[in-house]
């Protein structure tokens, strides 16, 4: 990438895939946060039913409804990250997506088995799905932030906005 030393510092190129990585590992970030709160309060489904009546249920209370919309949504976004980092060649950006991915997977597969059959253990790997996730576009999102800074800063000798605004 070539820098333009001579045109305002706004105006400089900046690598089009940090900013775009950036801005979705935090709104994949937002969102996961947004998909558990919607769930962070105790919710009891009836015992004793068909996994049918387990979705009928997720389909009549809002909270629940949401929560898989925006888990669909979550996929849908972590899917077209990856298919961003692959298209940007960027090993770094390849594996985080890969791996955000993989545990938005396991999040959305254990939570559509903890609906059908209620077991502890699937709703312990949505919740270990959930972290890996959220962990692993957190540490995308800092990464990607790091890098468009250092590509925002001069290219010459100057001073970028970072440092004092005093000369000597």
């Amino acid at each position: 990438m070539r820098v333009v030393a001579d045109l305002p510092h706004q105006a400089r190129k900046v690598p089009m895939a940090a900013v775009t990585f950036k801005k979705l590992s935090r709104g994949l970030v937002i969102a996961l946060a947004a998909v558990a709160a919607l769930v962070g309060y105790n919710i009891n489904f009836p015992a004793g039913r068909s996994s049918a009546s387990n979705w009928k249920f997720v389909a009549a209370h809002p909270a629940l409804l949401l929560h898989v919309i925006v888990a669909v949504a979550i996929v849908v976004m972590a899917i077209i990250m990856l298919v961003m980092s692959i298209r940007s060649r960027n090993p770094y950006w390849i594996i985080l997506s890969a791996a955000g991915l993989a545990f938005v997977l396991l999040a959305f597969a254990s939570g559509s088995d903890y609906v059908t059959t209620l077991r502890r253990s699937a709703d312990d790997y949505m919740g270990a799905g959930w972290s890996g996730a959220i962990l692993t576009y957190g540490t995308g999102w800092y990464l990607a932030r790091k890098t468009a800074q250092r590509d925002m800063a001069p290219a010459t000798g100057q001073r970028n906005s970072f440092s004092s605004s005093r000369q000597r």
